[in-house]
């Protein structure tokens, strides 16, 4: 192992996604929940991102098409297991309230699948923690969440 970059805030819990060759860092916990997002360049460069709307720790990212993520859930300063998304223009560095997940969750899992039929790209989340340990998916369909199916073999 070498050291590639250093990030200005020690931070745990965070969420990261690439864009343009960049590693975007969001929230996270170094000592208090941060609301700050950090950019990591392929040549080790580190700037300032974007202001979370809320400090946010936990939480998921996934990409929605190749400008824009959806940020999911998460523990906030408000709520240990927040319902709460939101989008990310990657383009003009702005957020924007996505809609509310049919569960709140921390500690989830997300990722953006595709349909087979209509090929549309399909945003969803699954596990964590919410009222006890979750074992739900939920979907992204048409700007609403729909709960997923369970199926056991």
């Amino acid at each position: 192992w070498q050291e590639f970059a250093s990030m200005k805030e020690k931070r745990s819990n965070a969420a990261g996604i690439m864009y343009q060759n960049k590693l975007l860092v969001f929230g996270g916990y170094g000592g208090s929940i941060s609301k700050t997002t950090e950019l990591i360049s392929i040549d080790g460069g580190v700037e300032d991102g974007p202001e979370l709307p809320e400090a946010v720790r936990y939480h998921a990212i996934t990409s929605i098409n190749s400008n824009v993520s959806l940020l999911s859930g998460g523990a906030t300063d408000a709520a240990s297991h927040s319902p709460l998304t939101w989008y990310i223009n990657h383009e003009t560095n702005v957020f924007s309230p996505g809609p509310s997940m049919l569960e709140g969750r921390n500690r989830h899992g997300s990722a953006t699948i595709v349909d087979k039929v209509t090929k549309v790209k399909i945003p969803m989340v699954t596990g964590g923690i919410g009222n006890g340990y979750l074992d739900s998916t939920e979907l992204l369909i048409n700007g609403m969440w729909q709960p997923g199916t369970k199926k056991i073999f």
